[in-house]
């Protein structure tokens, strides 16, 4: 239906045991890994669904997030030798009465290194034009960077979702709200990669056979290609999750929750 239809450049990785064995080392030189983090519902699945194949219509929305537990996918681009590793941490910001502590956030990059995730080339954080950027987001994101200290700013970005029918005009106006909305002022002025949309095919549209799914479709590309470059062009030291500083915190916290249940 669609002329770009054929621009599936994002395929899962998985390769055979003795293929693996074989290119262990060139992968792990070539491998970017992606933290996703943001709100239930926020469309972090259907984000990866999206670089993968940008012609994918999403399943029915359901009132609860479809990632219940942290997922690892790989996905391979053709052409190249680049693994890009989505990582998805959905118990981080989940919409419950309290914020995650430093507990929590250890847990989860105690869980990363062991893993054999020990380097993080981008971390994006995910909103939607729908649920919108609140208070709670602004601290969590605050303290999960608070944890990990300055330097993780510069591998982060912004990335707002739900954007397909946005016309240059309102992402315009979009990027100036960040500029003038304090909250989104205070979030967006962390990620120094900066701010980047993303969207899918509206399900209603396609079951209508809506004319405005072309030019859905034509954002979504241009979404995407921007945001492709930015996973595998752009050149940003990752950020070293065994650093001394993490790796004692992470001891540190192991050793008192240690201590607690001596007591």
């Amino acid at each position: 239906m669609f002329a770009k239809s054929n621009s599936r450049i994002l395929v899962p990785y998985a390769p055979s045991l003795a293929s693996r064995n074989e290119v262990f080392e060139q992968l792990r030189r070539n491998q970017k890994n992606i933290l996703l983090i943001g709100r239930s519902c926020t469309g972090k699945s259907t984000l990866k669904n999206i670089l993968a194949d940008p012609t994918r219509v999403p399943d029915t929305l359901k009132p609860y997030s479809q990632t219940e537990f942290p997922l690892f996918e790989q996905y391979t681009v053709n052409g190249t030798d680049i693994i890009i590793n989505f990582i998805d941490t959905p118990g981080l910001f989940q919409q419950t009465k309290s914020l995650p502590d430093n507990t929590t956030i250890m847990q989860l990059i105690d869980g990363y290194i062991r893993s054999k995730v020990t380097q993080l080339h981008f971390v994006c954080f995910c909103t939607s034009m729908e649920t919108k950027i609140n208070t709670d987001d602004l601290h969590t994101v605050q303290k999960f960077f608070d944890f990990l200290g300055p330097e993780i700013r510069k591998n982060a970005c912004l990335i707002i979702t739900k954007c397909e029918s946005k016309n240059v005009q309102q992402l315009e106006t979009i990027c100036k709200e960040s500029q003038t909305n304090l909250d989104f002022k205070v979030l967006s002025s962390q990620m120094k990669q900066g701010i980047f949309f993303t969207g899918s095919i509206n399900r209603d549209d396609w079951i209508d056979t809506s004319d405005s799914i072309y030019q859905q479709f034509e954002n979504i590309c241009e979404y995407r290609n921007k945001l492709l470059n930015l996973f595998t062009h752009v050149d940003v030291k990752p950020f070293d999750l065994t650093s001394n500083v993490i790796a004692k915190k992470i001891k540190d916290e192991m050793d008192s929750k240690g201590k607690a249940k001596l007591k």
